[in-house]
């Protein structure tokens, strides 16, 4: 097999011709097949024939064991229709046709319990961490452009309670993402527990800025009587890919997470992860976001965050948001659409069963 994988990958190369005692950190049996074999050129115009194998085949892809960046076909977006489409798209569900069946059916979504008008979520997450990048993310996906409502947390622009509506076309969807302020691992308190609990149990009204000490019952922007509307039903952490690390300030971020997770636990809220900038994590989802769940980086980065938050590795999702881009992406929309898929559907299961039976009081 570990001729065939090579054949593929020289096969595209359109820049130069590979030398085969080149690749070092090919596997020995890989190394030992390529060694025998004549030097494989190719051109664009003249692609020699190759054995075409399955993705599903590629477990022992030096690629995927030691995250070198090599240049893989990429049929599916750049090749049009060919032997190799047909046979990576039948493998790579996760993307093939995925972005408009996500979005058909978040359109059509509506809420089990009739007494929901729009379901809540809150996003919460260290500062610089892409907590308000996701919301614009989520946004962006569904307007097919780029949008930019919430200000991005890199210096902690959020400072007050917001909401923000997702809206496909001129259509509003019966979601809300909350925003609210990033956890700072220097100034990290109980207050910041409290508030997020508090959004949480539909508390906090919208425009409350977070202060040093916790929202009390008598203030003004203290909801005693929320509706199902106004409480979140599924706490969404969102984690740094690239920087995270259970140990140092990070664990100061983590020991909180976990507070919060033991604290809403009892009212079995669903936390899910959205594990962010994997393209800085891992140089093989930099050279293609399409190779996100075949990365060792990143099965190892999510692995690491369900260990330490705990939080089931099925409710880790990596995904790319929108930063720096001017224009959607079909692979990062399908990663942010996929994720906010599963998040919606474990929010409506949750608020099936009605508002929690007993909510946090000052």
């Amino acid at each position: 097999m570990g001729i065939a994988l090579w054949s593929i990958w020289a096969a595209y190369s359109t820049t130069e011709t590979r030398e085969t005692a080149a690749p070092t950190m090919m596997f020995p049996e890989v190394a030992a097949d390529v060694a025998e074999s004549p030097k494989v050129a190719a051109t664009a115009a003249e692609p020699p024939e190759v054995s075409f194998v399955p993705v599903c085949e590629l477990t022992a892809c030096p690629v995927m064991a030691t995250e070198a960046v090599y240049e893989l076909p990429a049929p599916v977006t750049a090749m049009g229709p060919s032997p190799i489409c047909s046979t990576l798209c039948e493998d790579n569900f996760v993307f093939c046709g995925q972005k408009e069946v996500l979005k058909e059916r978040l359109e059509n979504f509506t809420p089990s319990n009739p007494d929901v008008t729009n379901i809540k979520i809150l996003v919460a997450g260290q500062t610089g961490a892409g907590k308000s990048s996701f919301i614009n993310s989520v946004l962006s996906a569904f307007q097919g452009k780029i949008v930019n409502e919430a200000l991005a947390d890199s210096q902690n622009f959020t400072k007050i309670l917001r909401t923000y509506r997702i809206r496909s076309g001129d259509a509003d969807l019966p979601f809300e993402l909350c925003d609210i302020k990033g956890l700072e691992p220097e100034r990290i308190s109980e207050c910041q527990i409290d508030d997020i609990v508090n959004t949480i149990y539909g508390h906090v009204k919208e425009g409350y800025k977070f202060e040093e000490k916790s929202l009390t019952s008598d203030d003004e922007h203290y909801n005693q009587n929320p509706s199902l509307s106004d409480q979140a039903f599924c706490l969404v952490y969102v984690i740094d890919a690239n920087t995270f690390q259970p140990y140092a300030e990070d664990k100061r971020i983590t020991e909180k997470l976990r507070i919060i997770c033991q604290e809403i636990s009892d009212k079995e809220i669903p936390q899910v992860i959205v594990l962010s900038k994997v393209h800085e994590a891992s140089p093989l989802v930099k050279n293609d976001l399409q190779m996100v769940y075949r990365s060792k980086i990143i099965k190892e980065k999510m692995e690491m965050c369900s260990a330490t938050v705990g939080v089931p590795v099925s409710y880790i999702f990596p995904v790319k948001n929108y930063h720096d881009e001017i224009n959607t992406n079909n692979d990062a929309d399908v990663l942010i659409l996929k994720a906010f898929d599963q998040i919606v559907r474990s929010a409506d299961a949750r608020q099936r069963h009605g508002a929690y039976n007993e909510c946090k009081q000052q």
